[in-house]
């Protein structure tokens, strides 16, 4: 009887300091997790104007803390599966890496953009004066007819740099979606585009014309001008009128009113 008392109390001792390090090493697993999460989600704090050094850097860490936690988790696998809190802490890691994996490929695909942007805005840049040029050449075969083929060769040849042109326009356009700070480059941009093809547009629409087309062409366009001209003036005048019109049969109005104030009550 002794000694089955004394084999029982042994075995209660036993089984109760396996049971107090199992709960021990779940506190410590659950601190060493917590931890793991921490750094995670530290990696993923001010990614949005990192450099492309500072990304390596965060791929780096992220490699090694996820060799860390992929040894803790492969090693501890049951034990986490069987309590709810570890397994929340798991599934927050995993949320957390996530982000930070999602958040560099989009600052890389920034970075990305921002140098094609640059390109392109060199480019259209650079052609704005190479077009006013370009212009001046197109206009001047233009008013001798032997020159009519080198025109249309000079048109070849500019319809394939605009092509160049538009897809780098593109380009900006694109890269400029996905980054904010490229939006005041962009406005400024677009305007110098804008300016490069009007040009692309008059130097297309060039062709030879007798020297008694061109003036009656330039005839045409001050008497259309002086149309336009006219027609703004006329409703400038009829704006006015009516205007005073209105202020005449307003004060009008306010007379008869005060005439009517005047008249005795019987």
């Amino acid at each position: 009887m002794l000694i089955s008392a004394m084999l029982f109390a042994s075995l209660s001792v036993s089984f109760g300091q396996k049971q107090y390090l199992y709960e021990l090493s779940k506190t410590e697993m659950s601190k060493e997790m917590s931890a793991y999460l921490d750094d995670m989600r530290t990696l993923g704090q001010n990614l949005d104007n990192a450099s492309s050094n500072q990304l390596d850097a965060v791929e780096r860490s992220l490699n090694i803390l996820d060799a860390k936690w992929n040894g803790l988790f492969q090693s501890r696998y049951d034990t986490i599966l069987e309590d709810n809190a570890l397994l929340s802490i798991a599934d927050d890691y995993e949320s957390a890496r996530t982000f930070v994996t999602g958040a560099v490929e989009k600052r890389r695909t920034q970075i990305e953009k921002a140098g094609q942007f640059n390109d392109a805005e060199e480019l259209i840049t650079e052609q704005l004066e190479a077009y006013e040029k370009l212009r001046e050449q197109a206009f001047k075969l233009s008013l001798v007819k032997q020159s009519a083929e080198l025109l249309e060769q000079l048109k070849t040849k500019e319809q394939l740099g605009f092509a160049d042109i538009m897809a780098a326009y593109q380009t900006a356009k694109d890269a400029a979606s996905i980054n904010p700070g490229l939006n005041e480059r962009m406005e400024a941009l677009q305007d110098t585009f804008i300016k490069v093809q009007r040009l692309s547009s008059e130097i297309q629409q060039m062709e030879f014309k007798p020297l008694v087309a061109r003036a009656k062409d330039y005839l045409m366009s001050i008497a259309a001008v002086s149309i336009i001209m006219m027609f703004i003036v006329f409703i400038g005048n009829y704006v006015k009128t009516a205007k005073q019109a209105r202020e005449s049969a307003k004060k009008m109005a306010e007379m008869l009113h005060d005439k009517d104030e005047d008249i005795p009550q019987i």
